[in-house]
């Protein structure tokens, strides 16, 4: 069956809870092949994978689908919605438990939050492919009025972070 998802979404399901199922990255790219699926996603608006253990390939993977997926409004609890439609001039993701998907999803909205002008993510575990895509977005965005950027110790100190923010005039903390 085309709607059937071995995640275990429904077609009719509007919300997905892994958070601590101990998600492995082969569970990761799984679910992020089910996010691709019109049929198998319909309904989902709200998905949270935090505490679990995905990483590297997988972590990409899973960021681009809930990125693509437009009908996610929250993922981990944070304001996909708003954040697509450009509504937040902070966004304040401090001790959300946030990992390298949720900086990898936060990353690939950067270029359509052109009214965001602060960005917290302090007591994140964003790891270094987290951080080297929030320096990504920030160095290729076109339209940018992020002024301040709070990111967890010993991040301030990442030299791709510390070029895109003093590229784009934008505090480091």
């Amino acid at each position: 069956d085309k709607d059937c998802s071995l995640a275990g979404i429904t077609p009719d399901q509007t919300t997905a809870d892994f958070n601590g199922h101990a998600l492995q990255p082969p569970d990761a790219i799984l679910l992020a092949s089910h996010l691709s699926k019109a049929g198998v996603s319909a309904s989902l608006t709200s998905l949270d994978v935090r505490s679990n253990e995905i990483t590297g390939d997988s972590a990409s993977q899973l960021s681009a689908a809930v990125v693509g997926n437009l009908k996610i409004e929250t993922f981990n609890e944070i304001p996909i919605k708003q954040m697509r439609a450009d509504t937040l001039t902070e966004l304040n993701l401090h001790g959300m438990g946030m990992g390298v998907v949720v900086a990898m999803v936060v990353a690939g909205l950067v270029p359509v939050m052109a009214s965001l002008t602060e960005l917290n993510i302090d007591g994140n575990d964003l790891g270094e492919n987290g951080a080297l895509a929030i320096a990504s977005a920030i160095k290729s965005a076109s339209s940018l009025a992020l002024s301040k950027l709070v990111v967890p110790s010993p991040h301030e100190e990442n030299e791709a972070l510390k070029a895109a923010c003093a590229a784009k005039n934008v505090e480091l903390v």
